[in-house]
C-alpha cells in the first residue's frame, strides 16, 4: 500500500533529504525506512529497488560491507518536484 502524499514545500523536501543522509551516515536502516514510503523506488547503480524491504536489505549489506561508509551531503544538489513531492539527489560515498 502506498503512503498518502502530503503537500510539501521545497524547504520540507530539503529537510527530508538531510534526514535521509543523516540516517545513512548513522548506518540506521530503521531510521532511513521511517523517511520512505511503502512504494519507494530507490535507484542506485544496478537495478532500481522497489519497496522498503528491498531498500533495507541493500542498505544492511552496504553498511556491513563498508563499516566506515559516509555519505557526503555537502551542498547536495536536489532535483525536486512538489507535485508529487519527491526528489532525486547525487551524493558521494567516502
Amino acid at each position: 500500500m502506498a503512503t498518502k502524499q502530503l503537500p510539501m514545500t521545497e524547504a520540507e523536501i530539503r529537510a527530508h533529504a538531510e534526514a535521509v543522509f543523516r540516517a545513512m551516515n548513522d548506518h540506521d536502516v530503521e531510521g532511513l525506512l521511517e523517511h520512505l514510503t511503502d512504494d519507494v523506488v530507490w535507484t542506485e547503480p544496478g537495478q532500481p529497488l522497489r519497496g522498503k524491504e528491498a531498500v533495507a536489505a541493500r542498505q544492511k549489506e552496504k553498511f556491513e560491507a563498508f563499516p566506515d561508509m559516509h555519505v557526503s551531503s555537502d551542498a547536495v544538489p536536489l532535483t525536486m518536484s512538489l507535485d508529487p513531492p519527491c526528489y532525486a539527489s547525487t551524493w558521494e560515498l567516502t
